[in-house]
């Protein structure tokens, strides 16, 4: 037990010192901006459990890098700054985000969207995202199987607590045409807490709901959910 309490202890210690190579990241999300500082690696990895799914458990894990102070990379795509000041930021997003395989179907995803983030003076700022989404699916074999176009609004606001502790309320609507399933509209709605434990690490939170049937829920596997909630590390290198 000792051996194991020194164990988390030089880990811990370890994470923590990162920071104090260059300027110290906020906190809490309310305050942190919407893109990493440069130079700054983070690795958000961790259990997803999702109801309405063959294989219920699925690892979640995101990978950002900033290339400079306004551009980073995530997951296999890009998010530029275009503008910054004391409260607001704007960024565009366009990314490649997976490919997910549902039976014999593998779907490739991507995405554009734009993004602003308002931080408050006190304990709030409030989020907007506005993204179109992109999926087309192939049989095994190479045989099309169709795609599917998503615009989706989501709203957030992030508030924070204290010990380093912030909530993030959040929801938005989705406007899908999938060729094998049609047209319609879902609602989702989630809550993130986040604990900073150390400067470097943060402990993550998530639980999630969505209006997503099982037929729509399979085209957009990786970003899809009827209940989920997952637990995950944040670790923040320099």
């Amino acid at each position: 037990m000792l051996r194991i309490l020194l164990f988390l202890f030089i880990i811990i210690n370890f994470a923590n010192t990162q920071t104090l190579l260059k300027d110290r990241y906020p906190k809490t999300e309310k305050n942190r901006p919407l893109i990493l500082p440069k130079g700054k690696l983070e690795i958000d990895v961790g259990p997803a459990f999702m109801s309405g799914r063959d294989n219920w458990i699925q690892p979640y894990i995101n990978v950002r890098y900033a290339i400079t102070k306004n551009l980073e990379i995530e997951r296999l795509g890009l998010r530029y700054r275009f503008y910054s000041n004391d409260y607001w930021q704007a960024a565009a997003v366009l990314e490649n985000y997976g490919i997910g395989k549902s039976d014999d179907i593998i779907f490739h995803h991507s995405k554009f969207e734009l993004e602003s983030k308002y931080i408050s003076k006190s304990y709030y700022a409030f989020l907007i995202q506005c993204g179109y989404y992109f999926a087309q699916g192939h049989m095994s074999e190479g045989r099309n199987d169709g795609k599917s176009d998503e615009l989706r609004i989501t709203f957030a606001m992030p508030i924070k607590l204290v010990y380093q502790t912030s909530l993030t309320v959040g929801g938005g609507i989705r406007f899908y045409d999938y060729e094998a399933y049609g047209q319609g509209t879902a609602s989702f709605f989630k809550i993130l807490m986040c604990l900073n434990i150390v400067d470097a690490v943060d402990f993550v939170l998530e639980m999630a709901l969505s209006s997503l049937n099982d037929p729509t829920d399979s085209v957009l596997y990786n970003e899809s959910y009827n209940k989920q909630i997952n637990f995950r590390i944040r670790w923040r290198f320099f």
